[in-house]
């Protein structure tokens, strides 16, 4: 997208009533702002086609400054695929590395990581991360915990992607609301969510040793062809004619027969 919109970002706390509060209105240009995180004094905002945080603080929105940005030198991303805050510092990582900042976004460090690891998330001395895997027909994405040197895998939950990369027309199939594997840290236990399992989460400890699953029974929610045409109808609106067009042409929109059993 070539023009940048001023865009006024509304980020909304729900209170234990949930009650939406708003607790900060931002005026910046950004291109498409993605919230990452909130905590009691800071907001932490994605650009993601700039490959740039935000950080603003609550009660000051002119307190603001940025880390990261799009290039492949010190303290520049092609992309951002996870943010972490540490206690005594941010970690960024994205296109094969990790970046530390400390609490005032000033660069620590750079840290390589092996080819296919992405969305990497430090646990005391260990990463937790998701690898890429191709095989014929098929890839596998597995959440893994690694030691510090990325040695000594161990693979919590595995994800199977065998959709197909284009569709007869060799248009690239552009899949909508798929079903997907995401995992978190929250008190020292990593939770994996796995949505090709259904209502599924695997909790496990700092090391990697399985504690308990959930799982729910639910009612599979079928996407109908009033969802598709509002969705393409959004897209239209949101990235205008031109875009759409050039979309059309090059991809086909598949859409799922349900919804996964939740979202992200």
């Amino acid at each position: 997208m070539k023009t940048v919109s001023r865009i006024a970002c509304l980020i909304l706390l729900l209170n234990f009533f949930l009650a939406a509060k708003k607790i900060l209105t931002i005026d910046e240009p950004f291109k498409i702002p993605v919230l990452h995180k909130v905590d009691n004094e800071k907001v932490y905002i994605l650009d993601r086609p700039e490959a740039k945080l935000h950080v603003y603080s609550i009660d000051n929105p002119s307190d603001h400054y940025t880390m990261c940005k799009r290039g492949d030198g010190p303290g520049e991303f092609r992309y951002i695929t996870r943010f972490s805050i540490l206690k005594d510092r941010f970690v960024v990582s994205g296109n094969e590395k990790l970046i530390y900042f400390d609490r005032n976004g000033r660069l620590l460090k750079e840290k390589r990581v092996p080819y296919a690891h992405s969305g990497i998330i430090p646990l005391d001395n260990m990463f937790l991360c998701r690898i890429f895997e191709n095989f014929p027909g098929k890839t596998i994405i597995t959440s893994t915990l690694y030691e510090s040197d990325f040695s000594r895998p161990k693979k919590l939950e595995e994800f199977i992607v065998d959709q197909p990369y284009r569709g007869k027309n060799r248009k690239i199939n552009n899949y909508f609301c798929r079903d997907y594997m995401g995992y978190y840290v929250m008190n020292q236990s990593i939770i994996v969510g796995n949505t090709q399992k259904g209502f599924y989460f695997g909790v496990y400890d700092k090391h990697g040793k399985k504690l308990y699953d959930i799982e729910k029974e639910y009612k599979k929610r079928p996407f109908t062809e009033d969802q598709k045409k509002a969705q393409l109808d959004l897209w239209k609106n949101e990235f205008g004619p031109t875009w759409y067009r050039e979309l059309m042409t090059r991809k086909n929109l598949v859409f799922p027969e349900y919804f996964p059993a939740y979202e992200r």
